[in-house]
């Protein structure tokens, strides 16, 4: 990012509304500017191991994929196969999905098994569905124009029940996926609050799996932090050993892993063994987003939500770099405000009609910061204070940055200014 001299100040220009951007920039991103006044001093701290990269070539692409880790190619393992399941996240999720499975589906029809075989199935975990707009944005407008695509839905009652072998209660995961006869995941490998990045076996649990199975997934197991690397063999008892354990009896047979830059760029494909694949992207994209601190606490701290800002509760993956300001302001767009979460139990379809006649108490997740406790301000550019005051929270909220900007400033004096531009995706290097 650069810092650019205009009339009686400073703008920086960052990313901004993740999947619900402007069309200039296909939607799938916004660039806004950020004004600062001449007495602010600033300072951007970026990942250094990001800089160097560029995006992969689309022939780069699809060698990543053939050259699998841990399992025979794709194309061979589907030899034979009837149908396929591909999981692939969903829009709280920056990856993009788009660039990868049109070649998923080549090596798919390579094997012998057509479009007709295939169904996407978007894996919301308790998140809300989405709608076929925003899977065009997701898969590509030919993607979802030619094979079926579902919205998982955790209070389904169509599902495949398994059996932990570690004498842990069954688990249960749509029978989409639970029946096909080759189960193929994309996930993207952004740093994550319980399971030390995403990816690998999340894509089934908690993304395909039932309220009940996500439930005890989360509350039983340990949330130890973003940006851990586990080894293949985890001893801890954590929410991503579980993960694994259920992914393995449930049958994920292939594994996609993508590193990918805040803009979408895709920089690295980790294919094959949902363990082995997915390690290898973490150890890359841990590398790639390292990212240095300041030495000295400085007066503000700006961190981007973005990408993982598509609702106000996401955004808070951003927070960690507050500490390092004496003020602290979080970015996102936010478009979602607070986001269905599977909010104490409730289908989406309740959720929705409760919230019309009376409040409702959100499910209180972990893994990202908590609004209720942390203090400071909140910036969204476009959401109304009338969305984000529907929860009791301490931040103070502005959708004007420059009023922001002077509510902050204090007196005007020099002022130490420290800017964080996509802070979900940053790893903290300690």
């Amino acid at each position: 990012m650069t810092i650019d001299k205009v009339d009686n100040g400073f703008s920086v220009k960052l990313p901004s509304e993740s999947w619900y951007g402007g069309r200039r920039f296909d939607y799938l991103y916004n660039i806004r500017d950020y004004e600062f006044p001449s007495s602010c001093a600033i300072e951007v701290f970026e990942p250094e191991g990001l800089q160097a990269m560029r995006p992969l070539s689309g022939r780069e692409v699809v060698k990543q994929l053939q050259d699998t880790i841990g399992t025979q190619p794709l194309r061979k393992l589907a030899e034979g196969r009837k149908n396929a399941a591909i999981i692939v996240d969903d829009l709280s999720r920056p990856t993009p999905a788009y660039a990868i499975v049109p070649a998923i589906l080549d090596e798919l029809k390579s094997a012998g098994m057509g479009e007709d075989k295939v169904t996407i199935i978007i894996g919301l975990g308790t998140h809300r569905p989405i709608t076929v707009a925003e899977q065009r944005r997701k898969l590509g407008k030919d993607v979802v124009a030619r094979v079926k695509v579902v919205n998982h839905n955790c209070f389904t009652r169509k599902l495949t029940t398994f059996q932990r072998p570690d004498e842990g209660p069954d688990f249960k995961i749509n029978s989409v996926v639970g029946e096909a006869d080759l189960k193929i995941s994309v996930s993207g490998v952004v740093s994550h609050g319980g399971a030390g990045f995403g990816g690998g076996a999340k894509a089934i649990l908690p993304s395909v799996a039932s309220y009940d199975s996500i439930m005890f997934n989360h509350q039983t197991y340990a949330w130890e932090g973003y940006g851990i690397v586990y080894p293949e063999k985890i001893t801890s008892e954590c929410i991503r050993k579980d993960m694994e354990i259920c992914a393995r009896v449930a049958g994920l047979d292939f594994s996609v892993n993508l590193v990918f830059s805040p803009l979408k760029e895709l920089l690295g494909v980790f294919a094959g063994d949902f363990v082995k694949a997915h390690r290898k992207g973490s150890k890359f994209a841990r590398k790639l987003f390292l990212t240095q601190v300041p030495k000295e606490k400085l007066d503000i701290v700006i961190a981007g939500g973005y990408p993982l800002d598509s609702d106000i509760g996401q955004s808070h993956r951003g927070t960690w770099p507050e500490k390092y300001g004496e003020k602290q302001v979080l970015l996102a767009g936010a478009r979602d405000g607070w986001a269905y979460h599977g909010d104490n139990g409730k289908s989406y379809r309740t959720y929705r009609r409760l919230r019309k006649t009376q409040p409702v108490e959100h499910y209180k997740f972990k893994g990202t910061g908590d609004a209720e406790e942390q203090v400071g301000y909140y910036y969204s550019p476009v959401l109304s204070e009338e969305t984000f005051y529907e929860r009791d929270v301490k931040r103070v909220f502005f959708n004007d940055w420059r009023t922001l900007i002077s509510a902050v400033n204090g007196k005007g004096r020099d002022t130490t200014v420290g800017i964080f531009p996509f802070a979900s995706m940053q790893v903290e290097m300690g």
